[in-house]
Parts: C-alpha cells; structure tokens; sequence
C-alpha cells in the first residue's frame, strides 16, 4: 500500500511538473517572439519613409524584412494597406498557395479600421494546422498606416525542451531512490510489529 501511494505520488508530480515547465517553456518563447517582431517592426519603421512611391516602399520593405527576418531567426508576411500579402519569408509555401494570400478579416479591421491597439494575436489555420499569428501595423515617420506585419509561430505544435526531460529523469532517479528507503523502513517497521505478536 505503501508503495502504491508512493508511485502514484510520483506520477502524479511527474504530470504536474511536465505540464508547468511546457507552460513555462512556451510561454518564454512567446516572450521571445514577441521581443523579435517588435525588433522586426522598429527595423522596418525605419525604412517606410515619407514621399516614396508603393513600388518603391515594397521593395524597400521586402528587402529589410528578408535581411532582419534572417538575423533574427523569425517567420515574417508584409501585407499592404489593403491586407494583401506582398512578401513572405516562406516564399516557396506563398507561391504553392498554402499561406494565406488575404490577412485573417479580425485582424485587417481592428487594426487597419479600428486601429486598436498596437498588435493583435491572431490563431490562424493552414493544411490543417492551426497556428498563432501576430499581427502589427507599420507606420511611416508622418504616422500614416503604410503596410501591416504578420509573423507566424506554432507553439502549440512544439514539443517540450531537453531541460524537461532531464528533470523528469532526475525526479526519477530520486523516487526510485526514496522508495528503496521506503520499502526498507516498512519491512523493518513490520517486522519489529509482527514479530512480538506471533
């Protein structure tokens, strides 16, 4: 009985632990990805200068996001002042026709009607795969809406890093250990019972 209520403790502790560090984990690396489309945005800011032509502006664009988007290790989609898409990271995935050529409609009239706050998550599905992408809208220096920024990530899909594992493997070995102790202790115990009363 003993050891029943002693592995069920454990496994109870290894579901407990393996859930709040992927919570832990996924929610670092959304910190993370936010910090990098907000690197990503104060880059392409820069570059979407006043009296520039649309051609002009979405090479100028393209090109900076390509270059950061690289740097940075990140997804990234520019769509114009219209919600359509004009450049992708994952071009070969656009020109198969499996990202979506239009940006997601909640995300196109709150920020580019509404213009509520400053970026807006958005989950998003494609092939079947549901994903979270984030929306933020470009502003030129005279603070005009000029283009919006898209950059995608399927945390949801990720599976839990190696600092998991190894934990739960040290919670292991230090259960296993602890009931070892265990069993030792309660043969002593009942041993030290039984014995006078046979």
């Amino acid at each position: 009985g003993i050891m029943a209520v002693a592995s069920a403790a454990f496994l109870l502790i290894g579901l407990l632990s393996y859930h709040n560090f992927t919570a832990a984990a996924r929610q670092t690396e959304q910190a993370d990805l936010d910090f990098r489309a907000e690197a990503v945005l104060a880059h392409l800011k820069t570059k979407a200068t006043t009296g520039i032509s649309a051609d002009s502006l979405r090479r100028v664009l393209s090109a900076s996001a390509q270059e950061i988007a690289d740097n940075l290790s990140i997804d990234v989609n520019l769509y114009n002042r219209t919600g359509d898409m004009i450049f992708s990271t994952r071009e070969d995935l656009r020109q198969l026709g499996i990202l979506p050529l239009q940006m997601h409609p909640e995300a196109y009239r709150k920020l580019g009607t509404e213009r509520a706050g400053v970026t807006l998550p958005v989950t998003e599905e494609v092939g079947g795969v549901a994903f979270s992408n984030q929306y933020l809208p470009i502003y030129n220096s005279a603070n005009q809406l000029t283009a919006f920024l898209g950059t995608p990530s399927d945390l949801k899909n990720r599976t839990p890093g190696v600092e998991v594992s190894d934990f739960i493997g040290a919670l292991a070995a230090l259960y296993v250990f602890f009931l070892l102790i265990a069993y030792v202790v309660t043969l002593y115990l009942t041993r030290s019972i039984i014995r006078p009363v046979v």
